[in-house]
């Protein structure tokens, strides 16, 4: 409070004297403008770091979403250079989410999430596997309720559907990281080595028709569940 009354007080004596006219100086508006803009930025910055240092969790949202933005960028780039058909993100299940699923071009449906580690120990891998395993799940249970929705139908292609779960990590640990590393049934690949990842030639080929019906129908769901929450509220 005390921080928000200065900035406002600071603000008011350099504005008030331009509005009554005792300042002529030409530039006069300009500078107090790029005041304006200092006080305002430094305040925001300010309220930032006053949460995160009050609030435990804070930096590691803000890292998780940094990790998850990384990873967009690269899955844009990997369809750009046709490695991937695409993907959806953000599905919201009753018992948990999925952060990404991405319809690839060779091995199927990836469930991807990203983490952002600053170290690597053993405690790390097994969370990461535990995470790795529920994601599975989850996207197993997806595209089998799909397929349930679409029994009859023309366009449902997927029955063959392989889901491949894999943990991308950002942040310092990547460099204390093989690229990947495999925990039992699950994979790990660093932010740096996920492009190379996707490239590789792995399982049967999704033509581009398929490749489409599944992003569709996965939007579909993704929408519809985001719908039903939002009229339960």
């Amino acid at each position: 409070m005390i921080v928000g009354a200065a900035a406002v007080l600071a603000l008011v004596a350099v504005t008030v004297p331009l509005i009554l006219g005792g300042v002529s100086w030409p530039w006069a508006w300009y500078a107090a403008g790029v005041f304006h803009a200092l006080v305002v930025g430094g305040y925001v910055a300010l309220i930032l770091s006053m949460f995160m240092a009050s609030e435990r969790d804070a930096i590691r949202h803000v890292r998780g979403a940094w990790g998850e933005d990384n990873t967009r960028d690269l899955l844009r780039q990997a369809r750009r250079q046709g490695l991937i058909w695409g993907w959806v993100d953000g599905i919201e299940l009753e018992r948990g989410d999925l952060d990404h699923l991405v319809v690839t071009r060779h091995g199927g449906l990836v469930a991807m999430d990203s983490k952002w580690r600053s170290g690597f120990t053993q405690r790390d891998a097994e969370d990461l596997e535990a995470t790795a395993r529920r994601m599975k799940l989850r996207a197993q249970g997806v595209v089998e309720t799909l397929l349930r929705s679409g029994r009859g139908d023309h366009r449902a292609r997927g029955a063959s559907v392989r889901v491949t779960p894999l943990i991308v990590v950002w942040g310092a640990a990547q460099n204390e990281l093989s690229d990947p590393l495999r925990l039992g049934e699950v994979e790990l690949v660093t932010g740096q080595g996920l492009l190379a990842w996707l490239r590789r030639p792995e399982g049967e080929s999704v033509d581009h028709a398929a490749a489409r019906d599944l992003l569709t129908r996965l939007e579909d769901f993704r929408d519809n569940l985001a719908t039903r929450a939002k009229g339960a509220r």
